[in-house]
C-alpha cells in the first residue's frame, strides 16, 4: 500500500493507494511532484498520479513487458530525455538496471461508416512505458466530432 501524508496532518496519509504487492521503494519526481515513481516487491514498477482520481497506478510493468524477477530495491528519477518524456531507473536484486520512459504518442484515424457515407474521426492516445526496449501500452480514446 502507498501512503502519502502532508505536513498539514503528518498523524493521518492524505493519498491512499492500494497495491497488490509490497512497496518496497518510491522517488517523488523533481519537476513534477504529482509524479511517484514505485518498485514493487514482486519486481514491477509503476507511476502514481496523486492528483488523479483513481486508486491504480497510472502507468505499470507487466511480465509481458519486463518486469524484474525479483524485488525492486530503488527507484530513481532521471532528467527528462532530448524529446522531453520523462525517465526512471530501477534497480533489483535480480542484478538488472532498467531505464523506463514514459512515451506519449497520438494516432489520428479516419472512420468510414457504410450507412451514411460519413466519415468520424478518431484520435488515439498512446502511453507506452517502454524499459528495456519491451513497451507497455495504454490506450485512451477519444471521440472527435
Amino acid at each position: 500500500m502507498l501512503l502519502c501524508y502532508t505536513l498539514k496532518n503528518p498523524s493521518f496519509p492524505e493519498y491512499i493507494y492500494p497495491t497488490s504487492s509490497g512497496v518496497m521503494c518510491v522517488d517523488i519526481h523533481p519537476e513534477h511532484p504529482y509524479l511517484v515513481a514505485v518498485g514493487f516487491y514482486d519486481g514491477s514498477v509503476g507511476v502514481f498520479n496523486v492528483t488523479g482520481k483513481e486508486n491504480k497506478p497510472i502507468y505499470q510493468s507487466t511480465a509481458k513487458t519486463g518486469k524484474h524477477t525479483d524485488p525492486v530495491w530503488q527507484v530513481a528519477w532521471q532528467k527528462d530525455d532530448l524529446d522531453n518524456n520523462l525517465n526512471f531507473f530501477s534497480v533489483s536484486s535480480d542484478g538488472r538496471v532498467v531505464a523506463w520512459t514514459l512515451v506519449k504518442v497520438c494516432y489520428d484515424f479516419n472512420l468510414s461508416h457504410s450507412q451514411n457515407n460519413g466519415t468520424d474521426s478518431l484520435s488515439v492516445m498512446t502511453t507506452l512505458l517502454i524499459g528495456r526496449g519491451l513497451i507497455v501500452i495504454d490506450l485512451i480514446y477519444f471521440r472527435m466530432s
